[in-house]
């Protein structure tokens, strides 16, 4: 899976640019409204997460796929492509869960930056963005989840076109059709 850790760094340099530019244009522009700061701030949990996962990736590269423990709680040994799949999964689901305190955050230094009278955003827009959370979970438990799946699908066609000795099937480790 080097190839896959290669490609999730050019993500998420891509991500992180993203972020510093809609960051910058975002604080440029005298706008009340809360649609801004939700998009900085899904932008800022997304590279969070893909650089989380990559690092999660590399730290494990070379390692058994999961503990032991998981291995006896799960009955057999887990797939690498399984463990894949939940650490795509987790990260995109703790990037979701962040995005509407970060949003809170980002409105919270744009008051403090502009020393208007009355403030950009008022606590309305703060608890607005806030209760919006379990909608960005959800969502980034499924971002997490389709990149997981992709990058499964990938791997999967990649092997198919090289020859791989299964006959075109993946294999687990254990010799079971998955």
């Amino acid at each position: 899976m080097p190839g896959l850790i290669q490609a999730l760094q050019t993500i998420q340099r891509a991500a992180w640019g993203l972020t510093g530019l809609l960051w910058f244009l975002w604080l440029a522009v005298e706008d009340r409204s809360a649609g801004g700061p939700v998009i900085v701030a899904a932008a800022a949990c997304l590279a969070v997460g893909l650089t989380v996962l990559r690092r999660w990736r590399l730290r494990g590269a070379g390692k058994t796929p999961a503990p032991a423990l998981v291995h006896g709680l799960w009955g057999r040994r887990l797939d690498e492509r399984m463990v894949w799949l939940a650490q795509s999964t987790l990260c995109g689901f703790g990037a979701g869960l962040v995005v509407g305190p970060v949003a809170a955050l980002l409105m919270l230094v744009k008051v403090s930056l502009h020393g208007h009278p009355a403030p950009d955003f008022t606590g309305a827009d703060l608890v607005g963005a806030l209760m919006r959370t379990p909608a960005w979970a959800l969502a980034g438990l499924c971002l997490g989840a389709a990149l997981g799946l992709v990058c499964l699908a990938l791997i999967g066609e990649a092997g198919r076109a090289g020859g791989s000795e299964g006959g075109g099937s993946v294999q687990s480790p254990s010799g079971e059709e998955w």
